[in-house]
């Protein structure tokens, strides 16, 4: 590690952005961790390892520009749940902040998001990537799939022993575990000058349902069934598109990163899987 870098890392508390923080103050970085609310359980972790909290939203533009001062690397990503201009707004502001403070952006869009999908929540991701090229911003841009921690919004039917796939079991699902991808923002940032105008899409594993029913059999020790169900979605509340991402976005994508698989993750990420009754 040649240099010691200062990282601005938004969406701080939520899955992405707090694997990436934590990663980097292992690695002995410094982190401006953003967040909406210093006082969360999570904020608190990362202000005990050795983060800096600033307390601001997505779309505080003062507070971002405020909290890069010195910084040398922005961490950026965007939520849809305010909806898809509003997300596309959040991801432009970051990189006008980060072309203003002459940082380098590392923005988390979404795998696919480049291949003209329709999908409203990828279409908005894509309109940041495209902002990021006109206005010449120093950045990589990092594509993840579908997260392996998505099954926690599916527990209660996993409780049952049911598998909901939005997918025929042979169709095959791109899907990353958000440690891969926190582990390759690191990565990517401590080496801006290789990867600066790069863009990857990352997966960490691609299964079919019935690769992913025999796995979850195989580690819980329990019986799994698989239920089709064309309307799954998680997370949900992805307005128009929410049964088109998986079946659009996540399959035939060719993995960037493979240091977690759907086996090896289920246990750090979904640890109640294991003790879940039966009925």
């Amino acid at each position: 590690m040649a240099q010691k870098l200062t990282v601005v890392v938004m969406g701080s508390t939520g899955k992405q952005g707090a694997a990436v923080a934590r990663g980097l103050l292992e690695r002995g970085h410094k982190v401006r961790a953003v967040t909406r609310d210093p006082i969360s359980s999570q904020a608190k972790l990362l202000a005990n390892a050795g983060a800096t909290l600033v307390a601001a939203s997505l779309e505080d533009t003062a507070a971002i520009m405020k909290a890069l001062e010195g910084a040398t690397s922005l961490f950026a990503m965007t939520m849809p749940s305010g909806g898809t201009d509003a997300e596309t707004g959040q991801g432009i502001a970051a990189a006008d902040a980060a072309k203003a403070a002459g940082v380098h952006l590392v923005f988390t869009s979404v795998g696919s998001a480049n291949r003209q999908t329709g999908i409203p929540h990828f279409d908005s991701k894509y309109e940041v990537e495209k902002h990021i090229a006109k206005v010449g911003v120093r950045a990589t841009i990092l594509a993840p799939v579908s997260f392996m921690e998505n099954l926690y919004f599916v527990k209660e039917q996993l409780a049952k022993g049911i598998y909901a796939a939005a997918l025929p079991p042979t169709r095959a699902l791109a899907q990353v575990a958000v440690a891969d991808i926190g582990a390759v923002a690191v990565r990517v940032l401590e080496d801006a000058g290789r990867f600066t105008g790069k863009r990857f899409d990352l997966a960490s594993d691609e299964l079919t349902g019935n690769d992913a029913l025999a796995i979850l059999s195989r580690v819980t020790g329990h019986p799994f069934r698989l239920l089709p169900d064309p309307a799954r979605c998680h997370p949900p509340a992805h307005g128009r598109g929410c049964r088109q991402d998986v079946r659009m976005g996540y399959f035939n994508t060719h993995p960037k990163a493979r240091s977690q698989s759907f086996r090896s993750g289920l246990s750090p990420t979904q640890p109640s899987l294991r003790s879940q009754p039966r009925s």
